[in-house]
């Protein structure tokens, strides 16, 4: 996968990206930019104005880099490294780079230095490994001139190995998503909570609320669409407060015991993710809330709903002094 690098804007403002990257000889790459924001939009720019978008690709420098480059969907909109003092509390030590003015992390492993020449005609680019488990879809980029590399005298190369399922993506992705908790929030403050699946690829979104009103899942899911970071979110499944959104489990248990597929489950045309290839058209598709709340008379539902299952405090206070006694506790391990 291709690291964390940065461009600079027709403006001046130096950005920060990832992508995966093909290399095509010794002195051209082929970054995977899919859709027409964030550097494809920038490249288009520049390439108007006939103006060079000088290049930097960071390998092997802070971890937090790679998040600051994750922040991208949620920001609408560029994403600079103003956002390394909210993430370490310190300045970023850089350096200048050799070939143009785009400063670098110092503690980088290698640097690869470049631009895109608004003269030189796009080329496709596809077969890039992705983290959905699939190879890219041919997209028509700009090659980026590579111009020096310079790397410590040992250097380490990182690099993702993308595959189906749990990944490095998906956990900074969950990491990201932390920080926008209190965003998501601020949309709809009946959201206590959300998750997305970890084996997933982003696309589904659990989030819990503090329903106060009818169809208040519904407003819910429309603020979830209308987030920068969520927008293409293709199954948005709401619960209640006391399930935990952080357990796959507690999530589908919901559906299967709250949920009438005729009256839960809405369907509607949004957004899609560039990469979903079981859209019918890229980048646009359908999109699913399962309202897994329980039911009030306001939503139609006139009838009793049943009491959870609940043991006597007093049976769990004997079954947790037996767990001691037998030396089954999870603090003090098994008896020896």
């Amino acid at each position: 996968m291709g690291p964390p690098g940065n461009s600079q804007l027709a403006t001046g403002e130096a950005t920060l990206s990832r992508a995966p990257l093909l290399v095509l000889d010794r002195q051209r790459l082929l970054p995977y930019w899919p859709g027409e924001e964030g550097p494809r939009r920038w490249a288009r720019m520049a390439q108007q104005q006939s103006r060079q978008v000088p290049i930097a690709i960071a390998f092997g420098s802070d971890p937090a880099l790679a998040l600051l480059a994750e922040l991208t969907p949620w920001q609408g909109g560029p994403v600079t490294f103003g956002w390394w003092n909210q993430v370490r509390r310190a300045g970023l030590n850089v350096v200048k780079c050799r070939s143009h003015d785009l400063e670098v992390p110092a503690d980088a492993e290698v640097i690869i230095e470049g631009f895109i020449d608004p003269d030189v005609p796009w080329e496709p680019v596809g077969a890039l490994a992705l983290s959905t488990g699939h190879y890219a879809a041919e997209t028509v980029v700009p090659s980026i001139q590579v111009t020096a590399i310079t790397h410590r005298a040992n250097p380490i190369f990182p690099a993702d190995l993308p595959s189906a399922g749990a990944g490095e993506t998906s956990v900074r992705r969950a990491l990201v998503d932390r920080c926008f908790v209190p965003a998501l929030q601020r949309l709809a403050p009946a959201i206590q909570d959300f998750s997305r699946p970890v084996g997933g690829q982003g696309r589904s979104v659990f989030v819990s609320i503090r329903k106060q009103f009818a169809l208040e899942a519904h407003t819910v899911a429309h603020a979830v669409w209308s987030s920068p970071g969520l927008r293409c979110a293709k199954l948005v499944v709401v619960v209640d407060a006391d399930v935990t959104v952080h357990e796959e489990s507690a999530i589908w248990r919901a559906v299967e015991q709250n949920c009438d597929p005729q009256r839960d489950f809405h369907s509607q045309k949004g957004p899609a993710d560039l990469d979903d290839h079981a859209m019918g058209f890229r980048g646009v598709g359908g999109r699913v809330l399962i309202d897994a709340t329980r039911k009030t008379d306001q939503e139609g539902f006139s009838r009793p709903w049943p009491e959870a299952l609940t043991f006597p405090q007093e049976i769990l206070q004997n079954l947790a002094a037996r767990v001691q006694e037998l030396g089954l506790s999870r603090n003090k391990g098994p008896a020896s």
